[in-house]
């Protein structure tokens, strides 16, 4: 029975931190985002992405994760070709939308399903912000570290909640 309380408490607590953290990765209203690239993170291969630079808040903001499985394209006419993540420059107009699953945050963060470059940037200038690392690692491990929490602290309170088992004996021994 004690094995059966601590299998159910685990679960509960599981059950909780999961619930705690699915909020933070909903799908997002819109799974793209049209506008101006404001940053690239070459070793982070993370791209961010903003509706109208020129505003502070309130318009779409992304951050996108780069992954092998991201599709990069560039629109030429009616047709899009293929093309590295080395071709991405600040200051061009893309689409980029989001695979699965996104932190609701502002910026939102998640990882680039598909990156299409509407407009090349006609300097052919080599801008680029310098590589702060992204941000798509630290959402995840804040994530995990906070679900581990929850696990420990629903644990340590379910078994703070349980009278201690009382050893006593009422035998009486005749000689």
């Amino acid at each position: 029975m004690g094995t059966g309380r601590r299998g159910l408490a685990l679960l509960a607590a599981l059950g909780i931190a999961l619930a705690t953290a699915a909020p933070a990765l909903a799908a997002p209203p819109e799974s793209s985002i049209r506008g101006s690239i404001t940053e690239v993170s070459r070793s982070a291969k993370v791209v961010l992405v903003e509706e109208d630079p020129s505003h502070q808040s309130g318009l779409a903001k992304g951050e996108f994760a780069v992954t092998d499985e991201t599709e990069i394209l560039e629109q030429r006419g009616e047709d899009l070709v293929p093309v590295s993540f080395e071709v991405l420059r600040v200051g061009q107009m893309v689409e980029a939308t989001y695979a699965g699953p996104v932190a609701e945050s502002y910026p939102t963060q998640g990882v680039a399903g598909r990156i299409v470059i509407l407009d090349r940037d006609q300097s052919n200038a080599l801008t680029v912000l310098p590589d702060t690392g992204g941000a798509a690692p630290l959402v995840l491990g804040v994530l995990l570290i906070g679900g581990a929490l929850l696990v420990v602290w629903g644990s340590k309170k379910f078994l703070a909640a349980r009278p201690p088992k009382a050893v006593c004996s009422s035998r009486i021994v005749e000689h």
